[in-house]
């Protein structure tokens, strides 16, 4: 089912955001995706003016600076904050307005629900969090309606080398050991094609929670889905240096969604697809899923669920 009038997606060709401009597109949805050089999203006249040239009619906000920028970095808030008013400005007259929060806002390690005290240890925390506390508090008062999605461990193609899984897949298959932490942190990993259906799937509702977790439910161990990998493109468990790394101040033990009130809103939640048994590889990086190279010769270790 596709939305109804035009859809803005900002931040449509990072990594959530292309999936999410892919799926609206299949779904028959009309689809504006530009980027920041097209429009300064901190412009509230031109925000205006083209939301208003475009007629969107709805808006799904996934740019943000703060994947890529210095994590103490407090201009991200004031960033942050100045993108959702120009946006939520610009569709002042109604619609539906979904903002890209982030587990990171809870700031706390467990499993969390939406009424958790939120505590952000960062400035990207701290800029997802008030950026949606502002809008949840004033896009009504525009006739807009409000909806922060907070992600958990997004992954999938299109995420940037730098992070966790591409980075161990790329030094694998460069024949590189890989130092790591631990790897006893749990995430509550969520593939991207589901975080871009469970949010259409909230844009579409008459009535969506205002804020709402976008996580399985369900955790699963680093070293778990680490190892899973090593085993999945024929290396010996012992390239995986667990424990080489330190882990950070910050890095919780434990980020896992509680799903009740997505289950409430949708009548589903989302699946974790990292389970044993299942393949996880095509998951992540269907263009690595062949190997031009043989692995190194040695008998592999069973992979346990951590």
């Amino acid at each position: 089912m596709a939305l109804s009038g035009t859809t803005l997606v900002t931040g449509g060709s990072g990594f959530i955001g292309a999936a999410l401009s892919q799926a609206l597109r299949f779904s028959g949805s009309a689809v504006l995706a530009p980027d920041h050089r097209t429009l300064d999203l901190t412009d509230r006249a031109a925000v205006a003016a083209f939301l208003e040239e475009h007629r969107v009619q709805s808006i799904m906000h996934f740019a943000s600076r703060g994947v890529i920028a210095d994590p103490s970095d407090t201009s991200l808030i004031d960033e942050e904050r100045a993108m959702v008013q120009a946006l939520c400005d610009g569709l002042n007259g109604g619609g539906t307005f979904f903002y890209a929060g982030s587990m990171s806002e809870y700031g706390q390690s467990g499993h969390l629900s939406e009424t958790a005290a939120c505590t952000p240890q960062n400035a990207y925390a701290r800029a997802k969090l008030e950026a949606g506390l502002w809008l949840r508090r004033h896009a009504p008062e525009r006739g807009i309606t409000p909806v922060v999605g907070r992600i958990f461990g997004a992954y999938g193609p299109g995420e940037a080398p730098s992070r966790l899984f591409p980075q161990v897949i790329a030094a694998l298959k460069s024949g590189s050991p890989v130092d790591l932490s631990d790897g006893s942190q749990v995430r509550d990993f969520v593939h991207v094609t589901d975080v871009a259906r469970a949010s259409i799937g909230l844009m579409m509702l008459k009535n969506p929670p205002d804020c709402v977790n976008l996580g399985t439910g369900i955790g699963v161990s680093v070293r778990y889905a680490i190892k899973r990998l090593g085993q999945e493109l024929g290396y010996p468990l012992d390239y995986l240096r667990f424990g080489a790394r330190a882990r950070s101040a910050h890095d919780l033990d434990v980020l896992v969604a509680c799903p009740q009130r997505l289950r409430d809103a949708l009548g589903w939640t989302l699946p974790q697809r990292l389970q044993d048994g299942v393949p996880i590889l095509p998951l992540m990086m269907p263009d690595m899923l062949t190997r031009k190279d043989s692995p190194p010769t040695r008998d592999q270790q069973a992979c346990k669920h951590d």
